[in-house]
């Protein structure tokens, strides 16, 4: 994640929220996919349930659920 995104503690702070994220959403996912995910300036000032909810949807759209 690069510096466009935010300090380091808004990166951080991204990151750790994906992290989560995946840690609970891993048991509903097909085994062998890896995922790579990009943090964009939009994810510093999104709401959690957003992002989580974006993240849901990519993850169905890429049929790794």
């Amino acid at each position: 994640m690069s510096r466009k995104v935010g300090g380091s503690v808004v990166r951080n702070r991204v990151k750790r929220h994906v992290r989560e994220w995946f840690r609970r959403a891993r048991g509903a996912m097909r085994p062998g996919i890896d995922l790579v995910v990009i943090g964009r300036r939009a994810a510093a000032t999104a709401a959690v349930e957003s992002m989580e909810q974006s993240l849901r949807k990519l993850t169905r759209a890429a049929g790794a659920e």
